[in-house]
């Protein structure tokens, strides 16, 4: 499999390199590691997440994030053993390594967890303007995007359908539609 099977979009294996030598140089000192590796991590990850085409060659899901924390891990747990069993002097490094992946950990799971309840609101969304709506309105979700159906879920079941539409006609802003909302309604499940 050559460079042509790559799908649009996907980071080239020269960026990732670059993004962990980054991380690499700032074991040294320019900036702090957890930083570096955090930026890294949701670097690759949003990059993957925008590729438009989708196919069987292509949908494989690499949790770069995850990667990442289980090298960290790793590293961690091997300046500890060489700590403890060899003598070195490298507690402190383990330490930072460890904390490394831990703030990753926290990230995936912030990240992962909001990602989930999107998709759950979209879903409920979809479900929601068919019952609410009249037959084929609910069809106008499709041009909104993720985060501005998930604004939506706000609105009353008696102002959706205007709502709807001009989030659509207008582009509004996620904000610009909870804005707009006149009859709030309360989600509390949302963490």
């Amino acid at each position: 499999m050559g460079g042509e099977d790559r799908p649009t979009g996907s980071v080239p294996a020269a960026s990732c390199l670059r993004l962990l030598s980054d991380a690499s140089a700032s074991i040294c000192g320019a900036r702090p590691i957890g930083v570096t590796i955090l930026v890294c991590a949701l670097c690759v990850q949003r990059r993957r997440l925008r590729e438009v085409m989708q196919s069987y060659a292509s949908h494989a899901h690499h949790p770069v994030p995850t990667y990442i924390a289980s090298v960290l891990w790793l590293l961690a747990a091997i300046a500890f053993v060489g700590t403890l069993a060899f003598g070195w002097d490298a507690r402190d490094s383990a330490l930072g390594w460890l904390l490394a992946a831990v703030l990753v950990l926290i990230a995936i799971g912030r990240t992962y967890t909001t990602k989930l309840q999107d998709r759950i609101i979209m879903l409920e969304m979809k479900v929601r303007c068919a019952e609410v709506l009249p037959a084929g309105e609910d069809a106008k979700l499709a041009r909104l995007s993720p985060k501005q159906i998930v604004a939506l879920r706000f609105a009353s079941d008696e102002e959706l359908g205007a709502l709807l539409d001009r989030a659509v006609t207008s582009q509004l802003s996620p904000n610009d539609i909870k804005k707009a909302i006149a009859a709030w309604r309360p989600d509390h499940h949302r963490t």
